[in-house]
């Protein structure tokens, strides 16, 4: 990579990749809290104190957690395939994408909007 790209080489793709963590855990968390605001009504828990919701049972936090990650990648896959396409692309190919707006263009234009959801099994179960 570095004697390609040179040293920034490296660091390909990192803005991108900022893009996709920020919305996948806000997404993760208010999934996860409501989750939890769901199961003390479920399991009839007193709903007082700072969390309620730290006193369901660990399966219950677990499988909430799965969910609240395969919804958060999901909904960000679109986001992770534009972050994995710059950190992958060879800045010296004369077909090498611009910048991340570019990327998404070029993807809808040359591949349809199907195409940003590559790999989208793999990441929900990965994270879940």
């Amino acid at each position: 990579i570095v004697a390609a790209d040179g040293f920034f080489g490296l660091f390909r793709g990192f803005g991108a990749g900022l893009v996709v963590y920020g919305p996948f855990v806000g997404i993760y968390f208010t999934v996860y809290e409501q989750l939890k605001k769901q199961g003390v009504r479920l399991f009839g828990l007193p709903n007082v104190g700072p969390d309620p919701g730290s006193n369901l049972p660990l399966p219950y936090h677990l499988c909430s957690g799965a969910t609240s990650g395969a919804v958060a990648a999901a909904i960000t896959n679109p986001l992770d395939v534009i972050k994995t396409r710059l950190q992958v692309q060879v800045k010296s190919d004369p077909n090498s994408y611009r910048n991340s707006l570019d990327c998404f263009r070029r993807i809808l234009k040359e591949e349809g909007v199907k195409a940003l959801s590559a790999g989208l099994a793999a990441r929900v179960m990965w994270i879940a």
